[in-house]
């Protein structure tokens, strides 16, 4: 039985003291299809063990062995992943003593079973279908045994950076033809002999990597996304509006503030998704072209409410977090900030207690003086387990860098809108806090940070009212 179920034509599993029952007989199998990465020409597959496909029920049972290695390895796909109905069985005295399943899926895997507890015994193996339906089947191929377990085979499609026979760093594509810069920072490797080793071992969907231009230089190449002239470089600012017949020929724009990675998902009731603030745009010739500035407008200022506002200034702040006197759930705060030699200097807005550089709940935004850029940090915003695509780092590259900053943040009760660089950098991001996380620290990180000035002046009410209503479901 550990040759693979291979056998030569006119012999079945019944040749070699298989029995079955109900649909599966075991002088139908074994069969020569099914199973993507199978080995040799024949495995068991339970669609083709019997009459009805994946409707066939019963078992097939193998002759006794005696288990004498330390590990069991077999080849095994198709459904159902923790389906006890569609399994294969290792069957000792005459318990079932170990149990795998596949993972709904045609491509046959490497799974192994530690059996060292029972060398020397008398078992069986034993494949049960009792599902039906789709992928109402199991495939089974090459059970091995072994001192050492099976290696899972790999699906890797990458570009990889080898030295000393370790790979230090890897990159990938994005299921795209279209090629854009992947970069590693090798600066801790200088000096180092090292090889580059493109790696492909998938067959099928997007089977292949496509790689070109390997280059090194002390800065890395922009991705496409980064070389973008971005009207706003957060996540959340889609499918903007402008305004017609806007008195003094101003130009108002506002976009639904939401992404479809998970606008359908976002943890809030009655109500789902907002719009941004509205924007007046201005066009400016920079840097021998064209940009975009954009502020909200002028009336959003009639929202302020002086009582309860903070003004503080030249406030020096030394790898640390510090918490000023302030709460609110909606606000405008206005930050000027000379980032000297700290790493990120910013503000961390809708703060619980326990905020500090490595825990608690806040958004941070300001400036990160290694990259250039400002940004927003939503990775600790509150709730961001509704979607593997939410927490994230956003962030767009600074205009002018000369040593100072001023950016102003729009704070509400689910976003945060930073305006940076005279409107020339917009971020926006939805983000879900705790209610109850209503605090405002200024962060250093990796160094010294001057906080020249901090105004924070409470809004009247929520900002942003009202939804889309353009091809999304409340």
């Amino acid at each position: 039985m550990w040759n693979g179920f291979e056998v030569t034509p006119g012999q079945t599993l019944a040749d070699f003291g298989w029995t079955g029952t109900g649909d599966l007989q075991a002088a139908n199998s074994p069969s020569d299809s099914g199973g993507d990465y199978a080995i040799g020409n024949y495995r068991i597959n339970t669609w083709a063990g019997g009459p009805k496909g994946d409707d066939n029920v019963g078992t097939l049972t193998s002759p006794s062995f005696t288990i004498d290695g330390d590990h069991i390895s077999f080849l095994i796909g198709g459904g159902r992943e923790k389906d006890t109905t569609l399994q294969v069985q290792l069957v000792v005295d005459p318990q079932v003593v170990r149990t795998a399943t596949g993972a709904d899926d045609g491509a046959l895997q490497w799974r192994s079973w530690d059996v060292s507890d029972l060398q020397g015994r008398s078992a069986q193996l034993r494949v049960v279908d009792e599902t039906t339906g789709g992928w109402g089947h199991l495939t089974l191929d090459h059970v091995v045994m072994g001192d050492e377990p099976a290696k899972p085979r790999s699906a890797e499609t990458t570009v990889n950076l080898v030295i000393g026979g370790e790979v230090v760093a890897s990159a990938t594509g994005s299921n795209s033809e279209t090629l854009d810069w992947a970069a590693w920072n090798t600066s801790a490797w200088i000096g180092q002999s090292a090889q580059v080793v493109i790696i492909d071992n998938n067959r099928f969907g997007w089977g292949h990597i496509l790689v070109d231009d390997i280059v090194a230089a002390d800065a890395p190449q922009q991705r496409r996304i980064v070389r973008f002239d971005w009207l706003d470089w957060g996540p959340d600012y889609y499918a903007a509006d402008s305004y017609s017949n806007v008195p003094d020929g101003r130009h108002i724009l506002q976009g639904w503030m939401s992404n479809w990675n998970y606008a359908n998902f976002t943890p809030t009731s009655p109500w789902r998704s907002a719009m941004a603030l509205p924007r007046e745009i201005t066009l400016h010739r920079l840097g021998g072209g064209y940009e975009i500035a954009s502020a909200p407008v002028g009336s959003v200022n009639d929202l302020q409410v002086k009582r309860g506002s903070v003004r503080r200034g030249n406030i020096r702040v030394t790898d640390s977090t510090l918490v000023l006197p302030f709460s609110s759930d909606a606000y405008m705060l206005e930050v000027t900030v000379a980032p000297g030699d700290a790493d990120i200097a910013g503000v961390a807005v809708r703060t619980d207690a326990d905020y500090s550089a490595t825990a608690g709940e806040g958004t941070l935004s300001g400036i990160d003086t290694a990259t250039n850029r400002v940004f927003v940090d939503r990775t600790r915003s509150g709730d961001v387990s509704f979607s593997t695509s939410f927490a994230s780092v956003d962030g767009a590259p600074l205009v002018n860098i000369d040593g100072s900053y001023t950016f102003t943040v729009y704070v509400d009760r689910s976003s945060v809108e930073v305006y940076a660089e005279d409107g020339f950098r917009a971020i926006t991001s939805q983000i879900f806090p705790d209610p109850q996380s209503l605090g405002l620290s200024l962060v250093s990180q990796g160094g010294t940070a001057r906080f020249q000035k901090i105004v924070a002046v409470p809004l009247a009410t929520s900002v942003h009212t009202g939804n889309r209503g353009r091809g999304w479901s409340p």
